[in-house]
């Protein structure tokens, strides 16, 4: 990870790791301070956290205190545990793909998504995203990238997203780095400049397709199109992108599973 990224990455830690001094439950206070952690790089995607009682040692707290944390952070899909080998970083791959994509075949099993990238631009950031990026108007502080990308599923495209992203938290953006970075957008974001999407929020309406729209996702214009629009936040519930994706709703439907199962 360059310096310009490392810079990028501190600016999002704003984690008092202080002596525990509020009112909120300790474990709370323990899951902060492994969020500090996270954010700083002590701990990279796929690596190992020490042992619980390392960690309980390290907080002073106790180890059932420890695990309360832990198990937060593993619901939020932060962390993830590994029957006998410990707690490991989750990372952005086609292992928890569907953490955030959400289409799939109406017929036959999921199958993985790949993408592509249609266009990317540097400009200034419209109103509406120096609003749900929380950026400074003005000339460098709402320098934004966009880019789109379609999605597809077995060659099959399903779903074409254009997103917008501060130079702020991803300095240095390119087609070259989309174009060879990880097989998600979410695992490039993580690889190269250390910032973990662990929330979104979405809001779901019903469009029709636009000429652009249909030529790339092999429709006909006027057909009906899932519009979702989405803002990816990373810890601390600093907002890092904006993202408006249009899916085809012929042979693929939105999937949302919450709750653990049974």
């Amino acid at each position: 990870m360059d310096k310009a990224a490392i810079s990028a990455m501190k600016r999002l830690d704003v984690v008092d790791t202080s002596i525990f001094s509020s009112d909120r439950p300790l474990y709370q206070e323990v899951k902060d301070r492994i969020v500090g952690g996270l954010i700083r790089g002590e701990w990279k995607p796929q690596e190992a956290l020490p042992s619980e009682k390392r960690l309980a040692e390290r907080f002073g707290v106790s180890v059932p205190t420890l695990r309360a944390a832990i198990s937060e952070l593993v619901a939020a899909k932060i962390l993830m545990r590994k029957q006998g080998k410990g707690t490991f970083v989750a990372s952005h791959n086609h292992h928890n793909v569907y953490q955030f994509f959400h289409m799939v075949p109406n017929d036959g099993p999921k199958a993985l998504p790949r993408f592509k990238l249609l266009s990317f631009s540097k400009s200034v950031a419209s109103a509406d995203a120096i609003r749900d990026l929380n950026l400074q108007a003005g000339r460098e502080g709402s320098r934004v990238f966009e880019f789109a990308i379609c999605l597809g599923i077995n060659e099959d495209p399903v779903m074409l997203s254009q997103i917008t992203v501060s130079g702020i938290h991803f300095p240095g953006l390119s087609e070259k780095v989309i174009n060879e970075g990880r097989d998600t957008v979410y695992g490039m974001y993580q690889s190269k400049y250390g910032v973990t999407l662990t929330r979104t929020v979405e809001k779901l309406s019903a469009v029709k397709a636009t000429a652009y729209l249909a030529r790339h996702l092999g429709l006909k214009q006027g057909q009906p199109l899932l519009q979702i629009y989405r803002i990816g936040y990373t810890f601390n519930n600093i907002p890092v992108e904006l993202r408006t994706s249009y899916a085809r709703t012929d042979r693929y439907h939105f999937l949302l599973k919450q709750g653990q199962d049974e």
